[in-house]
């Protein structure tokens, strides 16, 4: 999450309450390993919950079934919460990424990267005409918003009449800054890079909208936190880098950072 260069430095921020709850299900564990999800909202740069799933789980050892897992991520999905990484305790023993951690990281870590791709930032923001019917809007994220109109259907058939923008008008003006989209009676009003356009449409046309990932480059980074019924903690992360359709994964350690209020001691 966050700027699209974070990744060259990336750091587990987590918030004190969802840390110490981790600790806290660590510690109730009775030295038997725990495994489970790291969650925030969408968008939100720092995890803020968590979840623990059902494993198998000796002093040593957890594993949790593919099962699990999916049950897992659609749980916290209902919760408008989305997968950022895995967490697991070591129990009585040190923390640290051992052999079998890393399988577990390279198995389950980028399938979490549809969740928290990245796009870099567009460098132009302007919405565009791409024909007499059609036209996008680059939005922030780097995704794109491509409007369509379509005309009336004809009887017993999925073709439909040809329609076209009724009037155009640009506007320039630095205000303009952020991409916007507003849909109105008959207008399509679309804005952002400095440029306005107001798009009339006949009465009847219907204006369809999707929004389409574009950028040719999105990158993800998945976490993986280890602590122990002690209190210690480190983490490690996954950046998933997809290029047109190729990816390819760079595991690096990272640096855990708790923001927030603390609510008390473990």
């Amino acid at each position: 999450m966050g700027d699209f260069m974070e990744t060259i430095s990336p750091v587990l921020t987590i918030t004190s309450q969802a840390m110490e709850r981790i600790l806290e299900s660590a510690g109730n564990a009775g030295g038997k390993e725990q495994m489970g999800l790291m969650a925030s909202p969408k968008k939100v740069e720092e995890i803020t919950d968590f979840s623990v799933l059902q494993s198998i789980a000796t002093s040593c050892h957890a594993e949790a079934s593919p099962a699990a897992v999916k049950e897992c991520a659609e749980t916290l999905s209902s919760r408008q919460l989305i997968p950022r990484g895995i967490w697991h305790s070591h129990g009585h023993m040190n923390v640290f990424h051992s052999v079998t951690d890393h399988e577990t990281m390279a198995r389950l870590l980028p399938a979490m990267a549809p969740w928290n791709f990245i796009r870099p930032h567009p460098h132009i923001l302007s919405p565009s005409i791409t024909g007499t019917d059609s036209a996008v809007l680059p939005l922030l994220d780097g995704t794109t918003m491509k409007f369509h109109l379509r005309g009336a259907a004809f009887p017993d058939s999925e073709a439909t009449e040809m329609i076209e923008w009724a009037k155009i008008t640009h506007t320039f003006d630095r205000k303009y800054a952020d991409p916007h989209a507003v849909i109105g009676p008959n207008r399509l009003n679309l804005s952002g890079g400095g440029v306005a356009i107001s798009l009339e449409f006949q009465e009847g046309a219907g204006l369809f909208c999707k929004t389409e990932d574009t950028s040719p480059l999105r990158s993800a980074t998945t976490y993986s936190l280890v602590v122990n019924e002690r209190g210690s903690s480190c983490a490690e992360c996954v950046i998933i880098h997809d290029i047109d359709g190729f990816s390819f994964t760079d595991r690096k350690p990272c640096a855990i950072r708790v923001i927030g209020k603390s609510h008390g001691s473990i």
